[in-house]
């Protein structure tokens, strides 16, 4: 009876990606069989503003070699500066890392 459970449990999720991967598949070839189906299926040619921002949680640990240049890409996302929220995750032991950000922030501003 435990085998019969053990081999369902692994099984169904096999399967379930099994189809998940077909169906993906299929899509996939029917958008590019046709052109003007491939067209609708493409990105936006006009963006509209956000209307949603985000925060991104950056978990560091003795990274104060490469926090700054990290802070610096995110900061420079491809998005309104009011919308995002950078938040440093650090352990107050780590202070070289702490510094390290801060010194970064105030040079970003």
């Amino acid at each position: 009876m435990l085998e019969a459970l053990l081999y369902v449990a692994i099984v169904a999720p096999v399967l379930l990606l099994l189809l998940q991967s077909i169906f993906s598949v299929y899509q996939t070839l029917y958008i590019w069989d046709d052109p003007e189906r491939a067209d609708e299926a493409a990105a936006p040619k006009v963006l509209k503003d956000p209307k949603l921002g985000f925060t991104v949680l950056l978990p560091a640990r003795h990274e104060q070699k490469v926090i700054s240049d990290t802070l610096l890409k995110l900061s420079r996302a491809n998005y309104p500066k009011a919308k995002i929220q950078l938040l440093v995750i650090c352990s107050l032991d780590d202070t070289k890392t702490i510094r390290a950000a801060k010194k970064a922030i105030k040079q970003n501003k």
